[in-house]
């Protein structure tokens, strides 16, 4: 799924009000949507030891200054952009995580 379907299909009340937003915001918005429900997911329906080590895995990742993991290269092109909303941030830094 990409990110706005991940958006759209778990987000009841925050999908519809996300669609108030311009173009690019909503797509940004929904990349760390889907990002954050990801992780979440890994943590409750995954859990236990296995869903412990991917998170650890994770974290370990985040802490490199060239993370491999997709899920720590997706979490890293969110450093610096929280300010810059409705730059260009998701164009620049774009990843392929969400796209198959």
């Amino acid at each position: 799924m990409n990110p706005e379907a991940i958006m759209a299909y778990h987000a009841r009340s925050f999908a519809p009000a996300a669609r108030l937003l311009s173009r690019p915001d909503r797509l940004l918005i929904a990349r760390l949507y889907a990002l954050c429900r990801t992780i979440d997911d890994i943590a409750d329906e995954i859990g236990g030891p296995i869903g412990h080590d991917r998170l650890q895995t994770l974290y370990d990742d985040l802490g490199r200054s060239d993370p491999r993991d997709s899920l720590a290269i997706e979490a890293a092109t969110w450093v610096g952009c929280f300010d810059r909303i409705g730059a260009d941030c998701g164009d620049r830094y774009g990843s392929d995580l969400y796209r198959r």
